[in-house]
């Protein structure tokens, strides 16, 4: 069995609020993975560092459901006004509120004014974070007032991999990242890229990617990307969102090719709960769509290339 999903809704009864401020972000995040609120407990992470004043703040995973025990940070410079970044940064531990150890490069959105609706799904080993705009309701509208990421353990595929905690996003962040675009959300992009320690805990990163995937053969065009499955009675198989290393021919560490690699291994695992459609669905339908395939439950990601995209909100790992 795996772990079960909570899907946590700013439509929820007794949900906290979202209002384009980072103080209420944090809130909200803190009552997703720890506290909880109404009928809904928290996802099981631990907040192992908080700084009141500046409301720095760092959770890890839980160790004793198979966990990796990777961190996340998140911080800010305004805690109380709108359009402010909040800087979001994921590392295998850390030993104060303002030191991580063997951290990613991180990644600075704003939450803009018109960010007042959000969603987490999750795991205590994994989480999709995503804030969406009030400007419509439609599930292909994209804006820089939206965000959609996955932070936490992928599902990797090699025994004892001490890489497996990240931030999955759209465009790869490869170098610390201040940025007001879509393109970096699930759904946002054409690629879905995580950038990985070694398999064997040294500090050498690479960039894994979801390759091949549908999205070659189709746009953002709503009108190509309605197709209704339950209401035409389609049978959908969904695959895996698996990572593989974008440079499968260079030499790892010990000069054995990638693509032959056990520390920088050429197919790496899968992100917990993301599925892929082989055809674009709902593009012209309100969120949340929230569909059963197959017997089990997925809602569709947001975004003009998130019509293929499918979260598992039953059990991951």
């Amino acid at each position: 069995m795996g772990l079960p999903v909570t899907v946590y809704r700013s439509t929820d009864a007794g949900a906290p609020q979202l209002d384009g401020k980072v103080g209420t972000l944090l809130n909200i995040i803190q009552k997703a993975l720890v506290d909880g609120y109404g009928s809904k407990p928290g996802l099981g992470w631990t907040r192992i560092f908080y700084d009141a004043v500046t409301g720095s703040v760092i959770y890890r995973n839980n160790t004793v459901d198979g966990g990796s025990g990777g961190v996340v940070r998140f911080s800010t410079t305004d805690l109380i006004s709108v359009n402010k970044m909040i800087r979001i940064q994921v590392a295998k531990d850390a030993s104060d509120v303002n030191t991580l150890i063997q951290p990613l490069p991180f990644l600075e959105r704003y939450v803009n004014s018109s960010t007042t609706s959000w969603e987490i799904i999750g795991t205590s080993r994994g989480f999709y974070l995503n804030g969406m705009s009030s400007s419509s309701l439609n599930m292909n509208y994209e804006t820089s007032a939206q965000w959609l990421l996955f932070l936490g353990d992928i599902i990797s595929y090699w025994q004892n991999d001490s890489g497996e905690f990240t931030m999955v996003t759209g465009v790869a962040v490869t170098v610390d990242q201040t940025i007001n675009s879509a393109s970096y959300n699930l759904g946002g992009n054409s690629t879905i890229n995580a950038m990985l320690y070694n398999t064997d805990n040294t500090d050498i990163i690479l960039n894994y990617k979801v390759q091949p995937t549908p999205w070659q053969y189709q746009n953002s065009n709503s009108t190509y990307n309605n197709t209704q499955p339950i209401e035409n009675n389609l049978t959908v198989t969904l695959t895996p969102a698996v990572l593989a290393n974008t440079v499968p021919t260079s030499l790892d560490a010990n000069g054995v090719m990638n693509i032959l690699s056990k520390v920088s291994p050429m197919c790496r695992g899968q992100i917990a709960g993301l599925y892929i459609s082989p055809m674009g669905c709902y593009s012209q339908s309100n969120r949340p769509v929230d569909v059963v395939f197959g017997g089990v439950n997925y809602t569709r990601l947001l975004g003009s290339y998130g019509s293929l995209l499918w979260v598992n909100t039953v059990e991951w790992y």
